[in-house]
């Protein structure tokens, strides 16, 4: 079968308008993914490093008296929030009454409480794993988390919360303990007065 030169046009008008697309889709892709790429790769770049050094998993915490510290490098828009996560729930509490003051040197401590107030129900949460979670929050996380915190601010009493999708975590399992001979924990002005 020979061709005329009108169904050659028709071929070739065929073969641009689909080389027309092809181009039209790939920079469609690149533009609608471009961003969202590039602003993942800006967040992740704002939070250099996140660590907990006290208290280390499966630290022994006496009485309930929480103490939380370890070093972090990240942009001035970030912020700290330790949190609680109970043996039976789902959801934290937030401890130590909020964000988290970072030093020049990368370190930073808050205290907190570790279980029931009550000393009769500590001792019955005593041995039970609880998890210590610190969190690195950009504006949308603190967002998130502002409800609570105005809460616990207002109430003084612990209010719980979901951690944000977004957040970068660090934690530790530990247990309170009423006997303290068994507290493990370690010490944060042992860990604040070291030399790097």
């Amino acid at each position: 079968m020979t061709e005329t030169p009108r169904g050659r046009s028709i071929l070739e008008t065929v073969g641009s308008i689909a080389s027309i697309l092809t181009v039209l889709g790939g920079v469609t892709v690149f533009f609608f993914s471009t961003p969202v790429d590039l602003l993942n790769k800006v967040k992740s770049h704002t939070v250099r490093s996140l660590t907990l050094a006290v208290p280390a998993t499966g630290a022994s915490v006496l009485d309930g008296q929480l103490q939380v510290c370890g070093t972090a490098d990240l942009d001035p828009q970030w912020v700290l929030v330790a949190l609680v996560q109970s043996p039976d729930q789902l959801t934290y509490y937030v401890t130590g009454g909020g964000a988290i003051a970072v030093g020049t040197d990368g370190k930073w401590r808050t205290g907190g409480h570790l279980g029931s107030m009550d000393a009769k129900e500590l001792a019955r949460e005593s041995g039970k794993n609880f998890k210590v979670i610190v969190v690195a929050l950009d504006d949308r996380g603190q967002r998130q988390l502002q409800p609570a915190l105005a809460k616990e601010a207002a109430t003084g009493g612990f209010v719980t919360t979901a951690i944000p999708h977004n957040a970068m975590r660090v934690q530790a399992d530990v247990h309170p303990v009423v006997d303290d001979s068994d507290d493990t924990q370690g010490s944060c002005d042992e860990f604040m007065a070291a030399e790097d």
